[in-house]
């Protein structure tokens, strides 16, 4: 991409997530040419509906970056099975939150399904 471009959302492409769990509006990827499942993307935008609590998709190398646009919220748990241990955080509605891709977390939703 160049310059300034509106993307509205008949522009986003629909992909299912990497563990199959559900399906992200991908809203834009560099390079334009990467593939979500390959993870050979530098950075990437998207939306997701999530419906029920559910395991996050790994991300190796890719810092993830996290907002709860509509909905109660989520609390998210990361497992770090080198130390043995686990970390929840609560993630209400708008408030940003990022994380490493490459750990294992897990979504509990706070009261209903979400839009992040």
């Amino acid at each position: 991409m160049s310059g300034t471009e509106l993307l509205t959302p008949d522009r986003y492409s629909r992909a299912k997530w990497k563990n199959g769990l559900g399906h992200t509006d991908q809203i834009a990827i560099y390079p334009e040419n990467a593939d979500l499942r390959k993870s050979d993307f530098l950075w990437r935008i998207s939306t997701a509906r999530i419906e029920n609590s559910s395991d996050f998709s790994i991300f190796p190398d890719h810092d993830r970056n996290l907002i709860v646009l509509e909905g109660q919220g989520m609390r998210l748990t990361h497992t770090f099975p080198e130390s043995d241990s686990a970390d929840t955080v609560e993630l209400p509605k708008l408030e940003p939150y990022e994380f490493p891709g490459d750990v294992p977390s897990r979504c509990e939703l706070m009261g209903g399904p979400i839009q992040d």
